[in-house]
């Protein structure tokens, strides 16, 4: 279905003889420690690559993967929450660990569409509007398609929370280093 739209939309371009590009963000400065973001991973306004999301249209089984512009090789953090303000925009809350990543002041998602509609192919106003999505991730990026898919607010993560983190990490290898001895304690009887 997402190929079909993007072939679709490729032709209107063509037809209107239009070109897009992504404007930059500017960087974040560098920071040595894990970074909390806030802000907005999808908004009903029309992209870069003339697509929107119709309010509400994202649904999602468990929180996605966080990435730094799509690339799935690299996750940079975790997506810690994701819902839906009361004008349908996507708010995003993330934890972000990775050096590049920390630094991106835009979001974008990566969605598989299962529904759309095509609005003003006759006209240079062309969009697609996806009506019914399901979120695969959320990137963090420095070129947003969406230039409304912004990171709003950034902070430090609390030491306390980050000392949280690690004990359980701890508590979870104690855990299975526990239930191997009992294994083997029960093979040798």
């Amino acid at each position: 279905m997402a190929l079909r739209m993007r072939i679709e939309l490729a032709r209107l371009q063509e037809k209107h003889r239009l070109s897009f590009s992504a404007v930059e963000l500017a960087l974040a400065d560098p920071v040595p420690y894990p970074v909390i973001v806030s802000g907005f991973a999808s908004t009903a306004d029309i992209d870069l690559q003339r697509t929107k999301f119709r309010p509400h249209a994202l649904w999602w089984h468990s929180l996605p993967p966080l990435y730094l512009a799509h690339d799935e090789t690299t996750p940079v953090g975790t997506v810690d929450n994701l819902e839906y303000d009361q004008r349908g925009r996507l708010s995003v809350t993330a934890t972000v660990t990775h050096d590049a990543a920390k630094r991106c002041n835009g979001f974008s998602v990566g969605a598989r569409v299962l529904e759309y509609e095509i609005r003003n192919a006759d006209s240079a106003d062309y969009y697609a509007v996806v009506t019914r999505a399901e979120c695969m991730e959320v990137s963090l990026s420095s070129r947003p398609a969406n230039p409304k898919a912004l990171v709003t607010l950034r902070y430090a993560k609390p030491a306390a929370s980050t000392f949280h983190d690690l004990m359980i990490a701890r508590v979870q290898t104690l855990t299975k280093i526990v239930d191997h001895m009992q294994q083997e304690i029960r093979r040798q009887q």
